[in-house]
C-alpha cells in the first residue's frame, strides 16, 4: 500500500508535472498522469517496499512537499469534471478519465484526498460507465480483491475482459495469463490466453514493458495446447526486447543466458554481470541476491569483491521481500560483514527473515536469544563462600 507521507516525488516527475500543466491541455495532462501513476505503482520506488529501510518520522516531511503537486492535480480533476463540453465525445473522454483518476486518488491518498475504498470503487464505476479503460481495468480490480465493494472473481474477470477489449495494455497482459493459466476461477483457455498476449505485446512500451517476460517465457517452455512449439529465437528476441524497453525480469533473465551461455548465445560474464546489474538496480529481488553473492567473493575482472556492496545489494532485496536476502543481512549484521557489527539488527533480520518463509532462520533467531540473554545477566558473579560473609 502507497503511503503519501512516504512519497518523494522525483525531479523527472515535478518537470513533467510543469510541462504537462503548462500547455493547459487536457490531453497533455491526462497523458502525464498516466505516467504519474505507472511510477506510483512502480514495485522499485522506495515508497513501494515490504519493509522501511528509512527513518519514518523524517519522512513524512515528504507530504507537506507534496501538498502544491498534489492540488494542481486535484483542481484539475475537479475543473474538468464540472466543465461543459460543445463536443460530446470529448466530454465522454475527458470525464471518463478524470473520474478514473480521481478513483486513483481516494485508492492510494494521493491528489490531497483521504484514501477512501467505496469513494475510489464509485469514481471507477462511473469511469467505466463513460467506456474508460483504466476505469474498468481498476474496477475489476477492486472486485477481485474486494477493495470498496464484495469480492467478486466473476465481476473482476467479466471487467479485466472489458478493459482488455477496450486496448488498455496492462488489461490485454493480465487477462491474457488469467485465461492462459485458469486464474481467479477462469476456466483455463490457452488459445484466448495466447491472442490476448499477443495484443498485449504488440502494445508494449517503457510504460509496459511486461508482457515481452511472459511472452518470452511462452515460447521458451513451448509446454501449451495452442500447437505452439519451442522457439528459442524468437523467445530471446522478446528478452532483448524488453530488456531494452527496462523490463527488471527481462533483464535479468539477459543475465542468464549470457551466464550460462544460454537460448544459443555465447557465455559472456560481462554482459552477463550488466544485465543483472541492471535488473537489480530495476528492483529484481533475485539479480539484487545474485549480486550481494557475487561481491562478497568477487567476480573477477568484472565484479571486485566488496563486503559493503554485498551487504548492500542484500538490503535492497530484503526490504522488498526477499527471505534469503533478509537472512543474509541478519548474517551481515551478527558478523560485521559489509555492515556494523550489531546483534540486535541481526536478531531484526532474522525475525524479519523467518516471517519471510526462511526454513533456516529458527536456529539463527535461538543462537541469537542465547548471545542476548548472557548480556542481560551481565558479568558472572562468583558464588559466596563462609569466608566471604564472615571474615
Amino acid at each position: 500500500m502507497i503511503n503519501n507521507n512516504y512519497l518523494v516525488i522525483s525531479a523527472k516527475m515535478k518537470k513533467m508535472h510543469r510541462e504537462a500543466f503548462a500547455t493547459g491541455k487536457e490531453k497533455n495532462v491526462f497523458s502525464f498522469l498516466k505516467k504519474y501513476l505507472k511510477w506510483i505503482e512502480s514495485d522499485n520506488e522506495s515508497y513501494n517496499r515490504t519493509i522501511l529501510n528509512s527513518n519514518p518520522l523524517k519522512m513524512k516531511e515528504n507530504k507537506r512537499h507534496n501538498k502544491d503537486f498534489d492540488q494542481t492535480i486535484n483542481l484539475f480533476l475537479k475543473q474538468t469534471l464540472a466543465k461543459s463540453y460543445e463536443n460530446k465525445k470529448h466530454s465522454k473522454k475527458y470525464k471518463g478519465e478524470a473520474y478514473a483518476f480521481m478513483g486513483v486518488g481516494y485508492e492510494y491518498g494521493i491528489f490531497n484526498l483521504e484514501s477512501n475504498p467505496s469513494y475510489a470503487f464509485e469514481k471507477y464505476e462511473t469511469a467505466a460507465q463513460l467506456g474508460n479503460a483504466l476505469g474498468t481495468f481498476k474496477l475489476g480490480q477492486c472486485f477481485e480483491k474486494g477493495f470498496g465493494v464484495y469480492a467478486s472473481t466473476e465481476k473482476a474477470l467479466s471487467f479485466y475482459r472489458c478493459a482488455a477489449k477496450l486496448g488498455l495494455t496492462e488489461a490485454l497482459h493480465l487477462y491474457g495469463m488469467i485465461m492462459f493459466n485458469g486464474y481467479i476461477g477462469a476456466m483455463k483457455d490457452e488459445n484466448t490466453g495466447h491472442y490476448y498476449l499477443k495484443m498485449a505485446v504488440k502494445n508494449a512500451d517503457k510504460y509496459c514493458p511486461y508482457p515481452l517476460y511472459d511472452m518470452g517465457l511462452f515460447y521458451e517452455n513451448g509446454e501449451n495446447s495452442c500447437g505452439i512449439t519451442k522457439d528459442f529465437s524468437f523467445s530471446l528476441e522478446n528478452y532483448e526486447k524488453g530488456a531494452e524497453l527496462g523490463d527488471p525480469n527481462c533483464k535479468y533473465k539477459m543475465g542468464q543466458c549470457y551466464e550460462y551461455g544460454d537460448m544459443g548465445l555465447d557465455i559472456d560474464k560481462k554482459k552477463s554481470a550488466q544485465f543483472y546489474t541492471e535488473a537489480a538496480n530495476s528492483g529484481q529481488i533475485d539479480a539484487q541476491w545474485i549480486l550481494s553473492e557475487y561481491y562478497l567473493t568477487g567476480k573477477k575482472p568484472h565484479i571486485e569483491k566488496s563486503y559493503e556492496k554485498s551487504y548492500g545489494w542484500a538490503l535492497a532485496g530484503a526490504t522488498k521481500g526477499s527471505e534469503r536476502c533478509a537472512f543474509k543481512c541478519g548474517e551481515c549484521a551478527l558478523s560485521g560483514t559489509g555492515t556494523e557489527e550489531n546483534i540486535l539488527d541481526a536478531y531484526f533480520w532474522f525475525l524479519i527473515s523467518k516471517y519471510l518463509g526462511s526454513a533456516d532462520a529458527d536456529d539463527k533467531i535461538k543462537e541469537v536469544e542465547h548471545k542476548l540473554a548472557k548480556m542481560d545477566a551481565g558479568a558472572e558473579v562468583p558464588s559466596t563462600c563462609c569466608s566471604c560473609l564472615f571474615g
